[in-house]
Parts: C-alpha cells; structure tokens; sequence
C-alpha cells in the first residue's frame, strides 16, 4: 500500500501525464498528424470535436487531482501556480511552432523548445521537489534539470524526424518538413544538433552533482 506522500507523488506524475497527453492531442490535430505512438491519432479515431474535448478533460483531471493531493496547502498552491505557469510557457511555444514566426537563429528555435518541451520536464522536476520538501536551494536547480532534459528530449526528436524509423518511433518522419528545427537549419544541420544536444546533457548531469539532496533512488 501507498503512503500518503507515496500517493500524492504518484497523483503528481499522473496529473502531468495527464497535461502532457493533452498536448500530444492538440499538437497532433494541429500538424494533421494522422499517427501517434504506431495508433491512429486521436482526431482521426473520434473526429476533432471529441478530441479538443478529450484534450480540455484531461488538462482538467488533472488540475483536480493536484487539487486532491493530501500535501500542506502552500505546497499544493506553489505546485498549481507552476503548473499554471508551464501551461501557458506550452502555449507560447506551440504557437512559435504554429506560426513558426521569429524562429530565424540557433537562440530562438532553442527557446521555442524551452517554452514547448522544457517547461513540462522542468515542471515534473521542480514539482517533486516541492512535494517532498527539497532544500529551498535545490528548487531552481531541479527545474533546470527538468528543463534541459526536455530540450534534449526534443532535440532527439527533432533528429528522428529527419533521420529516425517510423515504425521504431510510433510515427511517421517528415512531419516536420517546412519548420524552423535545428537539424533542419541549414548553419547547424544534424552534426550541429547533435553537438547541442550533448550539451544539454552536460549540463544535466552537473547540476545533478550540484543538488543537496541524493537525487539516486
């Protein structure tokens, strides 16, 4: 059986899940993307009316969970305004990708992915770190953790968009083709990516070396 901090934190996972699916809907039916994860995506299945529906439940069942965690009340308030903040960083940066307005250099694109994916990984590390009481100090770091981790993620699948297999990545390639991606920038191009990408990791593993507390399960 659970603890009670066993459970929030499982609560916690899965309300972001929640969040994080609820993107890949709105993201698909966006890109009129027709496959997700090797399935019909879910606007082809149930038309695009349910899906934004799906879309809007799942953002609120997660709220709901968050609002049911059995933490102290400044914790449950610090965890909703985070994630307040990183939906609305997810906003931003799907609509740099809609309009693919300003996404002109290396430090725009890489921002674009910050506001995408970033914010989502850094919210899943900073909001564990407030449900179990982490050092003060460890907060920012965490969420940096969480961040560079998001646009490494996003990287890699930038690069499989270019280069992967589709049936390896549950999606088709190419849908990126006429965006501003990195691989994709001609000055920085797959060599480049994948420079960046390493960097990016880097620097995850310092700040894990820089926490207080034993990040090591």
């Amino acid at each position: 059986s659970y603890s009670k901090l066993s459970k929030s934190i499982f609560d916690l996972g899965t309300a972001l899940e929640f969040v994080h699916a609820a993107s890949l809907i709105a993201d698909d039916k966006m890109d009129k993307a027709l496959i997700r994860r090797g399935k019909p995506a879910c606007h082809v299945v149930y038309g695009p009316d349910v899906a934004e529906l799906a879309h809007m439940y799942l953002v609120q069942r997660g709220n709901l969970l968050i609002a049911q965690m059995d933490l102290s009340d400044r914790q449950v308030r610090r965890i909703t305004e985070q994630n307040a903040r990183t939906g609305i960083e997810m906003i931003l940066g799907q609509t740099l990708d809609i309009l693919q307005e300003g996404l002109k250099d290396t430090k725009s694109i890489k921002e674009a992915i910050a506001k995408k994916s970033g914010d989502l990984f850094g919210a899943a590390t900073i909001n564990g770190g407030i449900a179990v009481n982490a050092p003060e100090s460890d907060l920012t770091p965490l969420f940096d953790i969480g961040m560079y981790v998001g646009i490494s993620y996003q990287l890699g699948d930038d690069l499989a968009d270019v280069l992967g297999n589709p049936e390896e990545m549950g999606k088709p390639a190419g849908m990126d083709e006429g965006k501003m991606t990195l691989p994709r920038d001609p000055e920085v191009g797959i060599g480049g990516t994948r420079k960046i990408k390493r960097d990016f990791d880097a620097k995850v593993d310092n700040l894990l070396d820089r926490l207080h507390a034993d990040p090591t399960p």
